[in-house]
Order: C-alpha cells, then structure tokens, then sequence
C-alpha cells in the first residue's frame, strides 16, 4: 500500500477565540509499495495575518517544562512578536480572520486532494494528528478509503505511555544532515532540494521524524521497546503526559478519533510479549 507521512504546522488567529486556525506549513513523505525510493511533498503557506504558534519547552532529556507562544505573519515574513494574551479582535476583523481562514483550509484541500489521487495513498500516517485531521475534514479532503494511523495512539497502546514526537525522536536518536536522515539504527537519503530543510518543528522535517518513528517500531519493535523502557528508568513517567487508557477502551485492533470520525488502527501484530517489557 502507498502510504502517505503527513504534519501540518498550523496556527491559531490571533485575538480569535473562534477556534480559526491556519496551516503554515504542509509536510508529507510518500512511500510506495515495492518501492525503497521516498519521495517528498511541501508547501510553506504564506497569509498576511497575525498567528498564535504554541510550542513545548523541553529540557536535554526531552521533558516538557512550560510552552511558549509567539506571534507570526507568513504573509509579511514576521515573527516572534510579543504575545498578549488579552488582545481580542474587532468584530470586523474577526469576520476578516473567519473568512481568510476558510479560504486557508480550502487552499489546504487544493493542494493535498491531487496528491492522495496520483500517488494512489492508501494509508494515512500522523502523529498526534487529531487536529491535523480536523483541518483535512474542514478542507473537504476525502479520507473514506484511506486507513488513517496515529503513530502515537499506537505506541501507547503498546507501551501504555503517551510519548511526544520530541521525546520519541530523542529516544530513537534521530539526527538529519544535509544527505541523510534517520535514527541510530536506519537512515534515508535527503532529496538535494531539501537538504537544509529537514528541520524539527517544521513540516517536512516532522513528517521525517513520524516516517522514522513508524519504521523502527515496526521493523525494531523489541529494540523500540527497550530503548523506551530505558528512557522511562532513567528520566521517569510523566504522569501528567501518560492517557490510563484500558485495552478494553481501546478495542482489540483499533482506536477511535473523534475528530473526524475515522478508525486509527494499532499495528496488526501488537503482543502481550510486547507489553510486559515495559
């Protein structure tokens, strides 16, 4: 099957409690069956309005100490301007913001709908994508035939622990330079025009990191486990980070987003032996 690595970056409207978000950035690495080449999709998304971008803060070990928010306008080529978390937008402008936001998720359908049809995708991989999905259900992006899989859910439905991207990819030891990409154990070359664009907190690079993380759990799964089991000893459990969610809860084979009303399926081969290294 033709599978399809997608992260969005995105943002929230500034002074908007509306729930207007804006993707900045389409990132997506396609792998096809019977093939070992990768190939590469992005688009950076350019609009003249103020956006709230959250990101964690994390210490060496890749644990969450607080979040910071700035402002950015694509269109203008601005960023890390002071936030106000006070400021609201005129009605005027929240009637502007509304609209450039739905002509921003309609440009986000455009773009991905022709790349699900000629690449034939039909497997969808995120990581944490449940807003992700959101936006491609606003976008009208058809996902009725496409197997969607958070790479996330499945992880924790093995480890029992709700492991960020950030620490997964420190846990793996992902690393990119300007010919590879890869963790300790796989690499992938870097098409010549991205090599100085596999970047984390970016699209393109986040879409290596999710593809990485899906190939050593699936092809390492002992190893994964057991790299996860020692980064769990050594730096401890999250508490707040970990989701107690029963394997009753979660169905024998799959978990169910609301988001968008798709199945997320956990990998076929998911074991008891799996489980008890952790």
């Amino acid at each position: 099957m033709n599978m399809l690595f997608l992260n969005l970056e995105w943002g929230q409207v500034y002074g908007s409690y509306q729930g207007h978000f804006i993707p900045i950035e389409i990132g997506g690495i396609l792998a096809k069956k019977r093939s070992y080449h990768l190939c590469f999709e992005s688009k950076k998304c350019y609009y003249d309005i103020n956006l709230v971008v959250r990101r964690n803060k994390i210490d060496t070990a890749t644990k969450t100490t607080g979040f910071s928010e700035m402002i950015v306008n694509t269109g203008k080529g601005e960023c890390q301007q002071l936030y106000d978390p006070d400021y609201k937008l005129s009605k005027k402008n929240e009637i502007a913001a509304r609209r450039m936001s739905q002509f921003a998720v309609s440009q986000l359908g455009s773009y991905l709908t022709p790349v699900l049809q000629q690449h034939d995708v039909h497997q969808l991989v995120v990581f944490g994508g449940a807003q992700d999905l959101q936006l491609l259900q606003q976008a009208n992006v058809i996902l009725a035939q496409i197997e969607i899989i958070d790479v996330q859910q499945v992880i924790q439905r093995t480890t029992h622990h709700c492991f960020s991207l950030d620490k997964i990819s420190f846990i793996m030891g992902f690393h990119s330079d300007t010919k590879w990409f890869g963790t300790k154990r796989l690499r992938y070359p870097i098409p010549l025009q991205y090599q100085y664009h596999i970047k984390t907190h970016q699209a393109i690079g986040d879409a290596c990191r999710i593809y990485s993380t899906y190939q050593e759990f699936m092809h390492n799964r002992v190893h994964f486990m057991q790299e996860c089991k020692k980064y769990l000893c050594l730096y401890g459990n999250d508490k707040g980070k970990v989701l107690k969610t029963s394997k009753r809860s979660l169905g024998e084979n799959n978990v169910h987003t609301p988001a968008t009303g798709h199945t997320i399926m956990s990998s076929p081969d998911d074991s008891p032996a799996d489980d008890a290294l952790l």
